[in-house]
């Protein structure tokens, strides 16, 4: 479904029209945090871009709240069945996207100004085929999260590297395939999707800048049910009004940090010596260690997608056969 308001720009875009990035956010029924995500965007340094808003048979008004930015480069798409996961929507996204780049949008992460700008010059700088910005991630009590760990700067699959983060060239696409549906794999689709890239051996390099706030529904129990946005809300305000808001977050995501090492006692200390031998250990033998992870987590493929949809309140889809 396209937004009722079709300005010239927008069918310019459908006879040539080619931005530099584009920008896909797939979405279902969470209108109000996925305004708050799209108005990141907008407030972006960097302008020439597209959004795809790609919407997972969504029910509610996301196609009003969308179309309300009345914005030539934002435009929704709903698909006609729902999938229970990102993978359908974002690769329905991947299929339409003219960008030169392309970057992922989670409905309900928000994008500090300069991230597009900052990939951009790391990608191109470092002739990498995919750039990853560092993240934070907040908790309902306030806590935080660093996302983007890279040690040896560069992406290995030890820990998830949120999609929200990742700014690729678009020939990637048919090098690596689309994102596989979750119910078919053990291992999220952003990260399998991340794994089979690391399998070819593409260059995937991380930002120093931390430019992305994420507010991960795994955390949030039932929160596709309830439809708040609290913490959103208060992120967003926050970026718009406080010029320090970027170090206050950072200073806490560091405060955070240093609190759980120092709660670490010696017994922790010794199995995190033996995690890090085990981990360089499979990476050695070209074995990711982020899905050895999951698929601990999981006896049957899709458990742990299946897991996560119960406890945020998104529909559940029962286990099918691969390729169903």
């Amino acid at each position: 479904m396209e937004p009722r308001r079709k300005s010239k720009r927008r069918r310019a875009a459908g006879s040539g029209f080619r931005p530099l990035v584009s920008v896909v956010t797939a979405t279902y029924n969470r209108s109000q945090v996925l305004r708050l995500a799209i108005a990141s965007l907008l407030r972006s340094t960097f302008k020439d871009w597209e959004l795809i808003v790609v919407g997972d048979a969504c029910t509610d008004d996301t196609a009003e709240v969308v179309a309300s930015f009345d914005d030539a480069r934002v435009r929704f798409v709903n698909l006609p069945e729902n999938c229970g996961d990102q993978s359908g929507p974002n690769n329905e996204g991947c299929r339409l996207a003219a960008g030169k780049y392309i970057a992922f949008l989670n409905h309900d992460d928000l994008w500090l100004p300069d991230h597009l700008e900052t990939l951009l010059a790391v990608i191109e700088r470092e002739k990498a085929e995919l750039a990853f910005a560092r993240g934070i991630s907040v908790m309902p009590d306030g806590s935080t999260l660093i996302l983007g760990a890279a040690p040896r700067g560069r992406y290995e699959p030890v820990a998830d590297v949120h999609a929200s983060l990742w700014l690729f060239r678009r020939e990637m696409l048919a090098e690596v395939g689309p994102w596989r549906l979750s119910r078919s794999s053990r291992t999220p689709p952003s990260q399998d999707w991340l794994i089979r890239a690391w399998r070819l051996k593409k260059k995937m390099v991380p930002s120093d800048r931390f430019t992305v706030i994420a507010v991960q529904a795994l955390y949030y129990p039932d929160c596709y049910k309830r439809r708040r946005s609290e913490v959103h809300d208060q992120l967003s305000a926050s970026m718009e009004s406080e010029p320090a808001f970027r170090e206050r977050l950072l200073t806490r995501a560091v405060l955070d940090a240093s609190a759980r090492l120092k709660s670490i006692h010696v017994g922790r200390q010794a199995a995190a010596l033996v995690r890090a031998l085990v981990y360089g250990i499979l990476l050695a033998a070209r074995i990711p260690p982020v899905r050895v992870k999951y698929i601990l987590k999981s006896l049957r493929r899709g458990d742990y997608q299946r897991k996560m949809q119960r406890k945020r309140g998104s529909p559940v889809h029962g286990p099918r056969k691969h390729g169903e």
